[in-house]
């Protein structure tokens, strides 16, 4: 017999039911799903920060035209005031002048507070410190156009749908969970694995004087006689003869099918299911999202029409 002396082995899964490239693809579009994640937080900030500022914008010039109907209240009350003493007008007029003028106060504080709002809740999307206020540049208002009026709506719903990261996110989570589900049926399948092996064994001694060999059993420990030495290691025999060692190698090659079933394979099988659900909620998740889309952009082109419309009036 022969002891195996540091034996070196390769072992390679030919087939393990493919939970290792499914569950690269599951990772590979996970990454991706957090990518257009991060994608459409930074479009949410983007577009709360622009809404901010344009609601600071409006308050500014709300408040303007508050302190301007003081300004005009107040002087109507003087002039009622001047005729009321001259006998051209009533007690009647001055108090109504005056109602009026405190309305305006009342609605000019009311203005202030919510500019004053509006400043803080814009510093505070834009991780500034909320005691400064916030005040508008250029506080001549002026109509931009960023959609061209000549796009339909159905051109607008496609550009949302192909532009929109929110529906892309969903969609990578579906195609992940779809892959996860193939990696959870791998476990309903046989594994193949192959081995390769190369180990050195024991000896084989040969007589200086002598035709016939003789094995010997290897050992973790040299024989007598071993010479590390020289080119050949030697053994003395008993009649004084020496003895050539000569080592000896096995190779070993072969294939390992298993099939494992846990508990009648029922376990398995209900992580299949439960990942399939897993992706089906992924797909219900992307249907909301696209009809909460559908909404937003037909909401924002119908607000881009009244917008449109009220200008045209106000200007005439």
């Amino acid at each position: 017999t022969a002891k195996l002396v540091a034996p070196a082995s390769v072992n390679y899964y030919f087939f393990q039911g493919g939970k290792v490239l499914f569950g690269a693809l599951e990772n590979v579009h996970k990454y991706k799903a957090s990518q257009f994640a991060l994608k459409g937080t930074i479009n949410d900030i983007l577009l709360d920060a622009g809404k901010l500022y344009y609601s600071l914008v409006l308050n500014d010039v709300l408040l303007q035209i508050r302190v301007k109907a003081v300004e005009t209240s107040g002087a109507l009350l003087a002039r009622n005031q001047i005729r009321f003493e001259n006998g051209a007008s009533t007690q009647l007029d001055v108090m109504q002048a005056r109602t009026q003028l405190s309305k305006d106060r009342q609605a000019l504080i009311s203005q202030q507070i919510a500019r004053r709002r509006a400043a803080i809740h814009l510093a505070t999307a834009l991780n500034l410190d909320t005691a400064v206020d916030l005040t508008v540049e250029d506080r001549l208002l002026s109509k931009i156009r960023l959609v061209d009026s000549s796009i339909s709506i159905a051109d607008l719903l496609s550009t949302a749908i192909d532009s929109r990261p929110e529906l892309k996110h969903y969609e990578q989570l579906r195609l992940s969970a779809k892959n996860a589900a193939k990696v959870a049926r791998a476990a309903l399948l046989p594994t193949v694995q192959g081995t390769v092996l190369a180990a050195t064994t024991g000896a084989r001694v040969t007589s200086g004087g002598a035709s016939s060999q003789s094995a010997v059993t290897a050992s973790g420990f040299a024989p007598a006689g071993f010479s590390p030495t020289s080119g050949a290691p030697t053994l003395s025999g008993g009649g004084g003869s020496r003895m050539k060692f000569a080592a000896t190698e096995i190779f070993a090659m072969g294939i390992d099918i298993q099939w494992s079933l846990g508990g009648l394979g029922t376990i398995d099988a209900a992580k299949v299911q439960s990942a399939k659900w897993q992706a089906r909620k992924a797909q219900l998740e992307f249907s909301r999202e696209l009809a909460k889309v559908y909404q937003e952009v037909r909401d924002a082109y119908l607000d881009s029409i009244d917008a449109e419309n009220l200008i045209n009036e106000t200007t005439d």
